[in-house]
């Protein structure tokens, strides 16, 4: 009984020193990423930052998804719906087709992304 014990606990230790990753804010998924600055017709909101840290091994794409969703849910809280990004400190390239968003990455290892991003509603 001690043992099974010991391990459940020894469980739940893991778990809880385990890295997570940013989530999405259910909302926050309708914000869309563009490429080139929106048009006068949207109201500038403001900036945001958008971080990740690599806490736990994670693939550069999760890294990368982490401060996006990051972003994400910051523009959301403005009340914004587009986000056009001014830089990335990892020099991630990424393309966006609709809401569907494509990251080519560089090869090295990842241990954090900041991204920097204008906010605007457009709708």
């Amino acid at each position: 009984m001690k043992s099974i014990l010991l391990v459940l606990l020894s469980s739940f230790l893991f778990i809880g020193c385990a890295g997570t990753i940013n989530a999405l804010d259910s909302n926050a998924r309708f914000v869309r990423i563009v490429t080139t600055e929106p048009p006068d017709t949207c109201a500038y909101l403001g900036e945001v930052y958008g971080y990740q840290e690599n806490t736990h091994s994670f693939n550069e794409s999760l890294v990368t998804e982490g401060a996006i969703n990051d972003a994400k849910n910051k523009a959301y809280k403005l009340g914004g719906d587009t986000m056009y990004f001014l830089s990335n400190q990892n020099k991630i390239t990424i393309n966006s087709r609709g809401n569907k968003i494509i990251l080519d990455n560089n090869p090295n290892s990842t241990q954090e992304v900041n991204i920097v991003a204008l906010v605007y509603k457009c709708k």
